[in-house]
Order: C-alpha cells, then structure tokens, then sequence
C-alpha cells in the first residue's frame, strides 16, 4: 500500500489547524490550502481507503435522510392537527373620540394589528415661511437681484 498520499492528508491537518487560529486573509489562504491537499490526498489515497470512505458517505447519508423524513412527517401531521384546532379569532372594535377608522392590517404575534389612523391628510406647511437651521429658506426664482 502506498503511503504517499499521508504527505497532503498532514499538509491539509496542519493548514486547517492554522486556519481556525489565524484570521482575515491568512485564513482564506490557508482554507484554501486546505481544501486542495484534502482533494490531493483522496486522489492519492489507495482503492480502498477511497472505496471505505465512499461506504461511509453512502450509508451515513442514507441513515441521516431517513432520520429527517422522520422528522419532518412527525412535523406535518402535528401541524394539520394544530391547524384544524385553532380557533377563529375575534377582531375587537375600537372606539375613539376624533372619527379614526380602525383597519385590520395584519396579525402579530397571533393576534390582529389594527391601524386606527385618520383618513384626512396632514397640513402642508406654508413655502414662504419655511426655516432650516434658524434661516429662512427662499425659493431661487423669487430672489430680487
């Protein structure tokens, strides 16, 4: 058995411990660096160690996919459950003193959100009088030269 591809797998041991301790671009270069000695070393690497690690990847994420779509049918059928229990929520009236309208805008945290803004746009200010930091503010075409 060959033993030369030990050279990159320590090569991609010791950049990737060099990774995790350094930061910004040295990081990247030996991130890199680590990347492709581990692509070296499984090209290298002897038939079958490449053949037990292609096992291992086969039946892991067999074992994993079957443990997710457990999962996530458990998850669908309490939410069908959950779902047809809810009850139906009943949207409070609001009363105000100056005319506001209250409008359903959505829900938040399981309960509606209710605008209760008036309809009637607010007042414009007057352009003549306008003010920015204590100056008046004169339109440019009505400046007397």
């Amino acid at each position: 058995m060959r033993l030369l591809f030990l050279l990159p797998l320590t090569t991609s041991l010791i950049s990737g411990y060099l990774c995790k301790k350094s930061a910004d671009e040295m990081a990247y270069l030996t991130g890199t660096a680590t990347v492709v000695s581990l692509i070296l070393a499984l090209i290298l690497a002897p038939w079958q160690i490449q053949l037990l690690i292609l096992c291992v990847t086969i039946f892991g994420t067999k074992k994993l996919l079957l443990k997710n779509l457990s999962k996530s049918e458990s998850n669908s059928i309490a939410q069908s459950i959950t779902q047809s229990d809810r009850p139906q929520i009943a949207i409070p009236s609001i009363s105000s003193e100056n005319d506001a309208v209250a409008e359903v805008k959505g829900m938040y945290r399981g309960a509606p959100w209710l605008s209760s803004q008036e309809k009637t746009p607010a007042p414009q200010p007057d352009p003549a009088n306008l003010k920015y930091r204590g100056a008046s503010v004169v339109k440019q075409g009505s400046r007397e030269q």
